[in-house]
């Protein structure tokens, strides 16, 4: 019997040892990945604003296609200076090393010269 009891526990403290060494290596991997993937070019690809102040304007070519309604509509979001816009921008990276660059979530921020635009909800 006390040898079972010590079989069992030598038996769970090498699994509990194994367990930790694969997260562990897995741990550094996510690290060298990180590390490659901030050094990364990123450029962005295409830009497309679908709405302004409410308004769908992806299927739009021209200002000309807004009805007056509309346009009454961003005129006073406009003298209000608020401008609520929902964009979609396709963002491209580059990665010269052979090896995989990668990163497990990211917070981002829209600057445009020293004003913050928008950040991650």
């Amino acid at each position: 019997m006390l040898s079972d009891f010590f079989g069992n526990r030598a038996f769970g403290l090498i699994l509990l040892l194994l367990v930790l060494a694969f997260g562990s290596c897995n741990i550094f991997n996510q690290t060298r990945e990180y590390e490659r993937f901030i050094h990364c070019r990123f450029s962005v690809k295409e830009t497309k604003v679908l709405s302004v102040a409410g308004i769908d304007v992806s299927h739009l070519n021209k200002y000309s296609d807004l009805d007056f309604g509309q346009l009454i509509t961003l005129g006073i979001q406009l003298v209000k200076g608020d401008l609520p816009s929902i964009m979609q921008i396709t963002v491209e990276g580059h990665n010269s090393s052979t090896e995989i660059a990668a990163i497990s979530g990211m917070d981002w921020l829209l600057l445009m010269k020293s004003d913050t635009l928008a950040r991650e909800p």
